[in-house]
């Protein structure tokens, strides 16, 4: 029997913005030295993610965020490398303004085989995300749909649990089944030089941060990144 640590659900406000290249780079100099650099970043200043989205044969999950529905969710894989030995699997789940994200990392086989429509070895976890993943697949039939990669540069601050991340070269394939190839053509969502910046606290933002902000040129904005790529590549 597999075994996961089950941790408390905390949701995060989480807000989005379109920020240009150029203000992007602004950016990330200034919150180098006021916050943490997210350990993955290395010396390469960001890293890769490549995500794989599941929904129905309705495309429900896509026309529920299209339509502005307050509560929604999201199933999806995650991986940082292609070679890698295991996947985050994750149920994104929001709430108006509020998100939480709930994860358990299985092999990459157990990946692979939830690619192929076999999702029984998700009851060898004894963990509640994975064992809602199963009921949600088999109850919402759902199937892989999307493949979406980015290069993420992230930033944390202790106080709020704040997290800003800056996603850049968002692309976006319709060949879900080739999560692991690292060779994959893609096309981009975006056929200028927006970046996605995203910012997530448990309550309130310090003054700090709002004013580095204010001296930005961002544009508001709902949009994810699964409606965006999934109307790129028109499906």
């Amino acid at each position: 029997m597999l075994t996961q640590q089950n941790t408390p659900k905390v949701y995060r406000h989480e807000i989005k913005y379109f920020i240009s290249k150029q203000d992007a780079f602004l950016l990330s100099r200034t919150l180098s030295c006021c916050m943490q650099s997210d350990i993955h970043m290395g010396d390469r200043g960001g890293y890769w993610i490549r995500s794989l989205y599941f929904d129905n044969q309705d495309n429900r999950d896509y026309w529920g965020k299209v339509n502005g529905l307050p509560d929604r969710r999201k199933i999806r894989i995650r991986i940082y490398q292609t070679d890698t030995k295991t996947a985050k699997l994750e149920i994104k789940n929001k709430s108006s303004s509020y998100i939480l994200k709930e994860t358990v990392e299985i092999s990459r086989d157990d990946s692979e085989r939830l690619l192929r429509g076999e999702s029984s070895r998700l009851l060898c976890y004894r963990d509640q995300v994975a064992n809602r993943v199963y009921i949600y697949l088999h109850m919402e039939r759902l199937r892989p749909v999307l493949l979406i990669d980015y290069e993420r540069e992230a930033f944390l601050y202790p106080f709020e649990n704040i997290r800003i991340t800056i996603d850049k070269d968002v692309r976006a394939s319709i060949s879900p089944h080739s999560l692991y190839d690292k060779d994959i053509s893609m096309l981009p969502v975006f056929n200028d030089e927006r970046y996605i910046l995203e910012i997530k606290y448990h309550t309130y933002l310090p003054f700090f941060i709002k004013k580095i902000l204010s001296g930005l040129d961002l544009e508001l904005t709902s949009a994810s990144k699964y409606c965006l790529a999934r109307q790129a590549v028109s499906i």
